[in-house]
Order: C-alpha cells, then structure tokens, then sequence
C-alpha cells in the first residue's frame, strides 16, 4: 500500500468516527502497536513511573492518535511507514504540534530519551549486581572466580567472539537484555537465569555437556588436565562466563591475587 493510500484511508477513517484500537505491547515495553482501518500503528506506552510532564505529554499524543487532533494545538495527522508486517503496513503515525504545545516532537522526545536511558542504567546495575551474587554462589567453595578486571583482554575478547553474531540467545534475552546473561566459555548459548537452570538441571541429569576432551580442558590455557580441573565462573558486567581451570591456572590467579592484595594494602 502506497503512503498516499495509507494516508487517505487513515483520514477516511477518522473522518467517519472510527478510532484506533489497542492490538499489544511491543517485547521492548516501551510501545505499543494499534490498528486503525488495516494499518498498524506504533505509539510509545505512557509509563506510570515517568515524570509527570512527560506522562502528560505522552497521554496528549496518545488522545491525538485516538482522536486524529490534538486537544491542544489542533495538530492534524501525518505518517512514516516504516515497513510491512504480512503486507500490513507499520506506521508510525505523528502529529506535527506546535513548539509552544507540550507534546511537541523536541522536548517529549528528549524527555522520553532521559527517562529511557536512566531506567536502562537502573535495570544494568541490578543485572550486575545480580551477576556479581551469581559469581559467588556458582563458583562455591571450590571453584574459581574471576572478574574480568583481574584477568585482562583475553577474558573480554573471549566474551566477543560469543557474542558475535550469528548467536543462540533465549528469548528472554531478546526481549530483555538488561539482565544477567548465561554462558559456557567453550560454547556460545546465552540464556537468562531461568533458562540457564534449565541448562544447569539438564546437565546434571545427563552427567555432562562436552565430550571427554573438552569437559576435561582448561578455559584459560586450553590445557588437557583430566585430574586438576576445577569449576571456574567469570563475570564481565551483567555476563556470566562458565567452565574449567587446570591447577596451573588456579595456582597463577591464587598469586596474582595475593599480589594484588599486597599492592592494595601498601597503598
């Protein structure tokens, strides 16, 4: 369907009375789609949380897509088709308000983008700090954690190449990232923590989850060490790294880290 159609059939309809109609919630959860005369419709959800003068212009923008003009700068509709879903259009439907209207594009956009961007920075530090609980209780009483600070760029470039695309990622993830991301080092599979005790429980009912080789070679040196390999568990941010190091590798970080603790303390 060409603009000029979808644009002629949208002012029909507003023109006859009909009105936009809720279809659901976008996996991002922060717009939403409605359906108006065959065309999808995206228009961004009016979060309770937000700051009052972002939750009025957004309820002012969202009257305007219900009703087809703003309550207060009389702003008509205009369309984007940003692309087609099964030969239905996907619009995204805006209204050209006024500067001195406060649902104007400029200011509820910055808005929009602030509230955004601190509720992303407060989902990424409860991740981390979940990540980090992770670490300790993964790891146990005879395993070996490590932060990637303390293991230097192999650690970050590793975590790379696993999240280099194409990638298996649970759909959880998709839909949310900002949350505590699962994997073993020798095999990239990011899951959540619910889809990752799935894993865990699976793995402990079949008894591994490599062959003979890999289950029993370090993910530090890449060592064959049948007799020595102890759980190792890495956190970098929000993601969580699983696997093995040989006696080598844990007697070096066990130095490196009482090292670490002399530099500290002599500062």
């Amino acid at each position: 369907m060409a603009m000029a159609d979808v644009k002629a059939s949208l002012a029909g309809a507003y023109a006859a009375g009909e009105r936009p109609t809720f279809v659901s919630v976008l996996p991002s959860g922060y717009d939403e789609i409605w359906k108006m005369h065959g065309v999808m419709l995206v228009v961004p959800i009016v979060p309770p949380d937000a700051p009052t003068a972002l939750q009025f212009a957004l309820r002012l923008r969202r009257d305007a897509l219900i009703s087809g003009i703003c309550e207060n700068c009389e702003a008509t509709f205009a369309i984007k088709i940003e692309a087609e879903v099964l030969d239905v259009p996907l619009a995204g439907l805006f209204f050209p308000h006024r500067i001195t209207c406060p649902g104007n594009d400029a200011s509820t956009k910055k808005m929009l983008q602030g509230y955004r961007q601190a509720k992303h920075d407060e989902k990424f530090d409860l991740a981390s700090a979940a990540a980090s609980e992770r670490l300790r209780e993964d790891a146990g009483s005879n395993g070996v954690e490590l932060d990637a600070a303390e293991f230097g760029d192999r650690i970050e470039q590793r975590i790379a190449e696993l999240l280099s695309p194409p990638v298996p990622v649970c759909e959880h993830l998709e839909s949310d990232p900002d949350q505590v991301w699962s994997t073993f080092i020798a095999h990239a599979d990011w899951k959540c923590d619910a889809c990752w005790e799935q894993e865990r429980q699976e793995v402990l009912r079949t008894g591994t989850k490599f062959d003979a080789i890999e289950e029993f070679t370090c993910d530090l040196c890449r060592r064959y060490a049948p007799k020595s390999i102890a759980k190792l568990v890495i956190r970098h941010g929000i993601f969580l790294l699983r696997g093995g190091a040989c006696a080598r590798c844990q007697a070096h970080e066990a130095s490196q880290r009482a090292i670490d603790a002399t530099v500290s303390g002599g500062n």
